[in-house]
């Protein structure tokens, strides 16, 4: 996240999705690629299905459907993000992520190009997400997070610090509303080996905002929306942390 520049981060993912209104036909997509290879020279045809339901509303049954679903992926020349397209929806997935300088110049160089080349006029909705995992390898107190995470985040996790039993999970969640936009932050001790206890010291910050009603692209910019997630997420997080967290990413 821009802002506060640190040397490193825990982010395990950041994911940019669009998803469209109406399907896309994606008969240009061959020009588009090679538009776009030099950012993502590698790419592959996925096959999938996508199941819904009817009722028949004279026999009172209802009735399970499949339909053939292709997407394609490209991925960039070092693995560390993917693009992925469908005729409903498109994401850019970071594997490892520097700052949002990178995020900016693929929204402008891939996700623009597409919107311009395919005609998109309306995106039905816009999410940006970071997922924070952060692994302190060294430190052995597993559940105990005061020096690094806000307090005011860690009442479960005190609460259960002072009772007699083991923990396996500890997850918060806070869903903010800001005009039109979502931003759900989840929150806590995930632990992967759940239901076992915590047998390592990792704690999760991920947050997802989004758009909760259509977007017209003939008066509202993507990169003015991707800025503007990206400048909400960096302020919950910036409220998240403590000054000795903060000295580990710039370590």
């Amino acid at each position: 996240m821009k802002g506060n520049i640190y040397k490193k981060n825990y982010l395990s993912k950041v994911i940019l999705r669009i998803d469209f209104i109406k399907s896309i036909e994606l008969s240009k997509l061959r020009s588009y690629a090679d538009s776009i290879s030099s950012i993502f020279p590698l790419s592959k045809q996925i096959d999938g299905e996508e199941g819904y339901f009817d009722l028949n509303l004279q026999t009172k049954q209802l009735n399970q459907h499949t339909n053939k679903i292709v997407s394609w992926v490209f991925t960039d020349k070092n693995s560390t993000k993917n693009l992925q397209i469908s005729p409903s929806y498109l994401f850019i997935e970071y594997l490892k992520y520097k700052n949002s300088t990178d995020l900016i110049n693929d929204v402008e160089k891939v996700v623009n190009v597409f919107i311009n080349s395919f005609g998109v006029k309306t995106i039905k909705r816009i999410g940006l997400r970071y997922l924070n995992e952060i692994e302190l390898h060294n430190e052995k107190d597993y559940l105990k997070w005061d020096k690094y995470i806000a307090n005011d985040l860690l009442g479960a996790i005190s609460f259960a610090n002072n009772s007699e039993f083991s923990v396996s999970r500890s997850m918060g969640q806070l869903v903010f509303k800001d005009g039109f936009n979502i931003i759900n932050f989840n929150f806590g001790v995930w632990n992967d080996d759940y239901p076992n206890e915590v047998n390592r010291k990792s704690f999760v910050l991920d947050y997802d905002c989004y758009s909760n009603i259509p977007v017209d692209l003939s008066d509202t910019s993507i990169v003015d929306v991707v800025k503007e997630y990206n400048s909400k997420i960096e302020k919950i997080f910036e409220l998240s942390i403590s000054d000795s967290f903060r000295g580990l990413l710039n370590k």
